[in-house]
Parts: structure tokens; C-alpha cells; sequence
């Protein structure tokens, strides 16, 4: 018998025979990087329009907070609305110090509440929940929300304002507004129906 014959393998062909390294190369490390840069990109407008209706579901369901601390004062005064009591400036968007006592006793107390979201976001709110105060009108909120209730000084038209909970020929009560949203600014307000 005769033995296999024994292959010999020099030292060069025992460093080709060596198998590469599980690790990844930098262009495989950059090709993937650049893949999910651009799903980034892609999914970041998507996102950000997802948060703006969040701050709009938000902002809707603020509304609804103060609609129905209206109807609850509403309901315990003889459907009658709270009235907005004179402030001087008699803006809008003023609200009495007295009329945020109200609406705290019915309904929403935290000042972000009178403000939209994405207002909210964008700004410092407590600089303009404390805007009458620190101009020297100790009585005065400024707020981002207009409430069509009566004023004892009319700064918002009469077709707008809505007296009680019951219905008018105009208007059933179901289809009337009571908060709508506002941006404060510099100059006067401009209404549409």
C-alpha cells in the first residue's frame, strides 16, 4: 500500500487562502449612511406635519374647554353668558382678571389653555398672559382666543356676540361659536363672517 500523497503548501498560498475580515468597508459604511440620510429626509416633513395637527387637535379641544366652561356658567346663571366687563383697551383678545376667575371656576385654569399650540410654542405665553398687567392695567390678560360673549364695551360686532344658550332665528345653538382662535398682534382686529 502505498500512502496518499501529502500536498505541501508553501507559505504564500497559506496567506491566499486567508478569508477576509467580517467587517464592513467604508464605501458599504458610507453607502448605508447616505440610504438613511435619505429616509430622513423623507420622513421628516411627514413628521412635522403630524405635530402641527396634534397642536391642532390640541388647540380645538382648548375651544372646547372654554365652550363648555361657558355653557356651565351658562346653566348656572339662567342661560345667560358671563359679561366681559369694561377694561379700557377692550381689544379682542383682553380678557379681564375677573372673567379668567370665571372660567377658572367652570373649566380651564392653566394660561396655556387660552392659547393655541402652536401660538404657544412660538412664543413666551406668560409674557403675553402678563401683557396688561405689566403695562400698568392691572385687570387686563391678553389671550388667544376671542370669546363671543357680551361686552360691557363692544369691541367685537354685534352679529358675532351670542347672549345665551338659547337659540335665535339666525342661529340654533349647536351652530353658533363661542371661542374662536386668534392671533394677538399690533393693530386693530379685522372680523369676517
Amino acid at each position: 500500500m502505498n500512502p496518499a500523497p501529502v500536498l505541501s503548501l508553501g507559505a504564500a498560498s497559506r496567506t491566499e487562502l486567508r478569508r477576509p475580515s467580517p467587517g464592513f468597508t467604508l464605501i458599504e459604511l458610507l453607502v448605508v449612511i447616505a440610504i438613511i440620510a435619505i429616509l430622513a429626509s423623507l420622513l421628516l416633513p411627514v413628521l412635522g406635519k403630524a405635530k402641527e395637527q396634534g397642536h391642532r387637535a390640541r388647540c380645538k379641544n382648548n375651544q372646547r374647554q372654554h365652550t363648555l366652561a361657558l355653557l356651565l356658567y351658562a346653566d348656572d346663571h339662567a342661560t345667560k353668558f358671563p359679561v366681559w366687563p369694561s377694561i379700557g383697551a377692550n381689544w379682542a383678545w383682553d380678557m379681564h382678571t375677573n372673567m379668567v376667575a370665571t372660567m377658572a371656576a367652570y373649566g380651564p385654569v392653566d394660561p396655556k389653555m387660552y392659547y393655541c399650540p402652536s401660538f404657544v410654542q412660538a412664543q413666551d405665553v406668560l409674557k403675553w398672559w402678563d401683557y396688561g398687567l405689566n403695562s400698568g392695567n392691572a385687570a387686563l390678560r391678553c389671550v388667544g382666543y376671542v370669546f363671543l360673549v357680551p361686552r360691557a364695551a363692544g369691541s367685537i360686532p354685534a352679529q358675532f356676540v351670542q347672549t345665551d344658550t338659547t337659540g335665535t332665528s339666525a342661529k340654533s345653538p349647536s351652530d353658533r361659536e363661542l371661542v374662536v382662535d386668534i392671533t394677538p398682534s399690533q393693530g386693530p382686529p379685522s372680523y369676517t363672517t
